[in-house]
Formats: structure tokens, C-alpha cells, sequence
């Protein structure tokens, strides 16, 4: 078989068993009218209706009338305001339905043509038989659609639709030859709460409501009308949302990189909408909303449920289900074509049910004093790991960095005594010793209690050193209750490095390119490097403004100008910096024979190609994310260098 040919088909097979379990989550009960027959008690669906088609000020009848079946749909003609309608029922109850939708085709036909603005149909919902019927629709014009909406808020045994023209205006009633067609209208639901695309998982990954800093998200508008985040009518709370206004050529929302790696059965859903100013135009067929995602950077596909909408949009929640990946990017497309119209979207999240296990918990103690003389002094005074899942019983690696106050060439960290399954090594231009294993936790706490601080220097460089104990590589801080990395890739672009760390985690933490904003952070980071190291900050968006463009400081400007600006609230520029020299846009950690030991430097978005310049990896920090668990895998303690022997009262325990 030729390669092509069988590269084809294997693509073939594979679109296959997605589309195969799609149907399998996605599978959903009906009940289902086709108005084939002119009757009013039609089940074409898997299930059969609760009530027939009852009709209010009518004929009472699907054969004669303004309301009646005709020509296999359902036909309204004539209909005044508040006055002709018809509803049908179903008990979702009794079914065990955990999610509902509502479709169906519709047609208009010369409405608005002599009767005015008015003429309109509403389709409603309600959850008891007789209401009170809540608007979800309304069509009129001359035009066609399909109508789909999630209806799962409306969930009870005596679900109920209706039509009905409920127009205030006195020139909303119709007339003779003007038409409202509906077609295949059915009720979908299903009985799993894990199968509603609209169901919020177990954990959140991540979430947007527009009411901090930016999670990362950019938009784009061709230079058309205005999108951004303010307040809406429609948020009850009178909070904000991204609204997009008077946008002709197609504004755009688009998430940054969200990682769900670590998550199955991922879902999302947002609230979307419109409005139009009091006054104003309504929405017209021409202008839309769009709702998509991309899994593993593979093409856009729209949500499952609510996904597209044109005209005037009511209140409602975009949802999806995810077929299990490693990233997911969402987007949302919106066109509007006068200053008084508006779309918004609002409250996104995204949520699924973790696949890691519990992290280990370690807790530890210890407020020393060394002194002058003294020969080595434990890092802990107490140790202790546990795991909430008992099976867990081993560790692969932990690590004790010397995380604050660490002088190079004086303090060490040494591994004392023989420990059973661990091996040591100490790192001098970080400051940490790593111990590795496997090795039980017990065998770990003998190690860490064994682990020894000494200083080289007859004359210390007096004050306080703070120790962290880790699992694993990441370091933590306690100042920030963060962790972080250096992940080594010579030559790596900026933006690469950005999406590479977006798609890395520690135990459930979401990472992102460091963005450091005090001076424990900036010498902690930098003591892990062994070369240029790209950091979460640029001025690419407006010249000599810079901003943390990364994690939840996202949008957060601290510097102004090149060298010799100010900043807002801390930077570390090393000196001379930043100074613009060619495009350079994009911060970086300097090397560490580069002025001051973890200072930051302006590069191109590439760097230099060689030399010290030369990227050699990037800082990811994980905490202080939405949707962040909240972990106890690090703990820290401190010893106090003086010079004299210190009385026995200022020793703490």
C-alpha cells in the first residue's frame, strides 16, 4: 500500500472513532414533532410528548385558523398581539433529564411589511404549565434559521413552549398574508450531568470574568469600532464584560494557550448576548456571534451548544464539551454595524476533573541561630511528609534550596551520614542540594534531617538565610507561595517560550513565563539560570510601556521609558536598561557574568545568536492562577547567622 493511501486512511479511521464517540457522549433523547401529520398530538422523537398542541383565542383545531399545520410545519398568520398562541409540554422530570435543549426551523414572511416595526413572534419557556413564560426568541422580517438554545435551567415536569406574538406596540398586530413557519421542533435532553456540555466539571482550569487582570487574552478588530471590557445591562451584578460595538469587519476574542493536560471531560461555557441602545437599531441578520475552540492547535470548530446566533441575541450560555487534550484556545467572532448595537461575553470557565493524584503534604520547622565557630547545623528541626492517597508511599526526588539571604562562596548545604536509597549533589551557583532517590518518605525525612548548613568563611556574612525543601524541581517561595523553573532550550524565541510554559504544570498549577515583582522573586530566579533566561515581560504593544504580559499579573505596567525611566511599583533593570537597542522588546534574566547577578535585559524576540545574549531557556512560575489548587508540597525554615554565641533566651523552638 502506498504511504499517501495509507496515511489517508488512517486519518480516515481516526476522524471515524472521534465522530464514533462524539455520538456516544453527546447521544441524547428526544421528543420531536415534524408536523408531518395535521394533527396536534404528533411524537416523531424517542420519546412521546406530555400534552397535545393546546391552543389559546383560536380555533382550537391543527386544520383550520390562524394557527394550524400546514403544508408539514406549523403556520401562524394573522396573529395579534397577546392574544393568538399555542404551547406544548413535557415532563423532564420523569425522564431524570439533567440537560435540555430547544430546536427547530422557522421561517418569516413579510412581517413588518404593513403592520410595522412591531410584528413580531416570541417563542417562550416555562417550567410550570401556565407559566410565568420567560422570552428566549423572537423572529420577524422575511428570513429563516435554525433556533437552538440551551433550555436546562427550565428542567421540571411540566416543561413547557410557547408561541405567541407578545409586541407591546399598537402597531404589532399582524395582518392577512403574513406568515411564521415552524419546523422539526424538539426537546433533546439528556440524563448524565457528565454528558451536558453545559455541566461544570469537577475542578475549574480556568476562568474569565473581566473583572481583574487580564488572564493572558488578546482581541483584534481591524481598526473597526471598539471592543473591550465595561460594563453591560444585561449583568444583573452591574459588573463588566467584554463588549464589542459597532465592529463592521469582525472583532475578535481569543484566549491564551489553556492547558488541560492534566484534565478529562473538559467543558466550557460563557455568557453571551447583545443589546441595542434605547432609541437605536436593533441587531439585523447580518450581524452575528460566533463561538469556537481549538484542541491541540487544530482547527476552530463552534460550541455544541448555542453557538452561533445572528440578529438580536437574548441572554444565553455558550457551551462545550472537549474531547481530552493537552491545549485549548478558545475564540469569539462578533460583527455589529452601528454605534448603538452591542454584543458581549462574559463568566467563562473551564472546568473538567483531574487526573493527577494528590500531591504529597510536607510540613517542617525550624528557627535557628548559628554562630561563629559552630561547625554544621540541621535545616529542619522537624520533617514530615504524608499523602492523602495511602498507596503513594515514594518519592523520585526533593530538593533544599538556600531560597533567601544565600551567599555564594560561604553558605553550603551537605548531605551528612549515609542515607539508605539517597543520593546528593550540591549546587553552588543556586544554592540548593538535590536528593535523589526513590526512596521512601521516611527514608526522605532521615535525609532532610540530616541535611547541614556550614559557612566556608571564618568571618560569615552575618543575617538571615530562609531554606525551602521541595519536591521535585521546582522552587518554592514562601513570600509569594510560588514555585519555579528554569527549563533549559538554547535559542528559544520569546513567544515560544511563553506558549511552552503556558502548557507546563505542577501538580495541578498552571504555569506561565515569570513575572517577578519583588526582589525575593528576581534573586530566586535568578539564581537557577545558567544563561539568558526569558521572563513573562514586554513593551511590544506600546513602546517604552512596559507590562507584565504573562500569569495573573497579565496587563500590570512597572516600568516607563528605557534606562533612566521610572517605574510604577519594582523592576531590576540591570544598568543601562532597557535601552531599545534594535526592536528589543521582550525581557530577560541577564546571564549570570552579565552585570548584576539576576538583573533584566531588553532582547529582540529572538536574541543574539550566540554569546551571552543568547537565549538559553525561560522561567516558568506556577501559582496565583484561577482555578490554582491550593498545595502544601514545600515548606521553609531559617537560621540566623550572628556572629557570638547568642543567649540561651533568644533561641526560639
Amino acid at each position: 500500500m502506498r504511504f499517501s493511501t495509507l496515511l489517508r486512511l488512517k486519518s480516515f479511521i481516526g476522524l471515524a472513532y472521534l465522530l464514533f464517540n462524539a455520538n456516544l457522549i453527546f447521544a441524547q433523547e428526544t421528543v420531536r414533532d415534524e408536523f408531518g401529520l395535521r394533527r396536534y398530538d404528533n411524537n416523531d422523537g424517542t420519546q412521546n410528548w406530555s400534552t397535545n398542541w393546546i391552543e389559546s383565542n383560536d380555533s382550537n383545531g391543527a386544520t383550520g385558523g390562524r394557527i394550524q399545520v400546514n403544508g408539514s410545519r406549523l403556520r401562524f398568520e394573522d396573529i395579534s398581539r397577546n392574544s393568538q398562541w399555542v404551547k406544548r409540554t413535557f415532563n423532564l422530570n420523569s425522564v431524570g433529564a439533567t440537560s435540555a435543549s430547544l430546536r427547530f426551523n422557522w421561517e418569516t414572511v413579510r412581517l413588518d411589511q404593513s403592520g410595522g416595526s412591531g410584528e413580531e413572534l416570541n417563542v417562550q419557556v416555562s417550567s410550570a404549565l401556565n407559566g410565568p413564560f420567560v422570552t428566549i426568541g423572537s423572529f420577524k422580517g422575511t428570513q429563516n434559521g435554525v433556533f437552538n438554545l440551551d433550555i436546562s435551567a427550565y428542567i421540571s415536569s411540566n416543561t413547557t413552549v410557547r408561541f405567541i406574538n407578545t409586541n407591546t406596540l399598537s402597531w404589532g398586530d399582524w395582518e392577512p398574508n403574513e406568515y411564521v413557519f415552524i419546523d422539526n421542533l424538539e426537546i433533546s435532553y439528556s440524563t448524565d450531568a457528565t454528558l451536558s456540555p453545559c455541566a461544570n466539571g469537577s475542578d475549574n482550569i480556568w476562568t474569565e470574568n473581566f473583572e481583574g487582570i487580564n488572564q493572558g487574552w488578546s482581541v483584534s478588530n481591524n481598526g473597526q469600532g471598539t471592543i473591550g471590557v465595561r460594563n453591560y445591562p444585561q449583568n444583573g451584578s452591574g459588573g463588566s464584560g467584554l463588549v464589542a460595538t459597532d465592529v463592521d469587519n469582525v472583532a475578535i476574542w481569543t484566549s491564551n494557550t489553556i492547558n488541560i493536560s492534566d484534565y478529562k471531560d473538559v467543558k466550557v461555557n460563557m455568557d453571551i448576548g447583545s443589546w441595542f441602545d434605547s432609541g437605536g437599531n436593533s441587531l439585523e441578520t447580518n450581524d452575528y456571534i460566533e463561538v469556537l475552540y481549538s484542541l491541540d492547535g487544530a482547527g476552530f470548530v463552534r460550541f455544541q451548544s448555542n453557538p452561533y446566533f445572528t440578529d438580536d441575541v437574548i441572554p444565553v450560555k455558550s457551551c462545550a464539551g472537549v474531547f481530552n487534550g493537552s491545549s485549548l484556545v478558545l475564540r469569539v467572532r462578533m460583527r455589529n454595524t452601528y454605534t448603538d448595537e452591542h454584543h458581549y461575553i462574559d463568566n467563562i470557565v473551564v472546568s473538567g476533573t483531574s487526573t493527577s493524584s494528590a500531591p504529597p503534604v510536607i510540613t517542617a520547622s525550624g528557627d535557628q541561630s548559628f554562630c561563629t565557630g559552630d561547625p554544621q547545623i540541621s535545616v529542619v528541626e522537624s520533617i514530615s511528609i504524608t499523602d492523602p492517597d495511602v498507596t503513594d508511599t515514594t518519592l523520585e526526588e526533593m530538593s533544599i534550596q538556600i531560597s533567601g539571604g544565600y551567599v555564594s562562596g560561604e553558605d553550603v548545604l551537605s548531605l551528612s551520614g549515609s542515607q539508605a536509597n539517597i543520593s546528593s549533589s550540591w549546587d553552588v551557583s543556586s544554592g540548593k542540594i538535590t536528593l535523589t532517590g526513590p526512596a521512601t518518605f521516611a527514608e526522605f525525612e532521615a535525609a532532610i534531617s540530616a541535611v547541614m548548613y556550614s559557612n566556608s568563611n571564618a568571618s560569615p556574612s552575618l543575617g538571615e538565610r530562609t531554606f525551602t525543601i521541595t519536591l521535585q524541581q521546582a522552587n518554592f517561595l514562601a513570600q509569594t507561595g510560588h514555585f519555579y523553573e528554569f527549563v533549559p532550550d538554547v535559542g528559544i524565541r520569546w513567544d515560544d517560550a511563553r506558549d511552552a510554559a503556558a502548557l507546563r504544570s505542577y501538580y495541578g498549577l498552571q504555569g506561565y513565563l515569570a513575572t517577578l515583582t519583588s526582589q525575593e522573586e528576581s534573586d530566586l530566579a535568578g539564581s537557577q539560570i545558567n544563561g539568558a533566561g526569558w521572563i513573562g515581560a514586554s513593551d511590544a504593544a506600546v513602546e517604552g510601556e512596559w507590562r507584565w504580559v504573562t500569569g495573573p499579573e497579565s496587563g500590570t505596567v512597572f516600568w516607563n521609558g528605557t534606562a533612566g525611566g521610572s517605574s510604577p511599583n519594582w523592576a531590576f533593570w540591570n544598568t543601562g536598561e532597557p535601552n531599545q537597542a534594535g526592536n528589543e522588546d521582550y525581557a530577560h534574566i541577564t546571564d549570570p557574568t552579565v552585570g548584576i547577578d539576576g538583573s533584566w535585559n531588553d532582547l529582540s524576540i529572538t536574541g543574539a545568536d550566540s554569546g551571552v545574549y543568547q537565549p538559553k531557556g525561560y522561567i516558568v512560575e506556577y501559582g496565583g492562577m484561577a482555578g490554582d489548587p491550593t498545595l502544601q508540597i514545600s515548606a521553609s525554615t531559617k537560621i540566623t547567622v550572628n556572629t557570638i554565641p547568642v543567649p540561651f533566651g533568644i533561641y526560639h523552638e
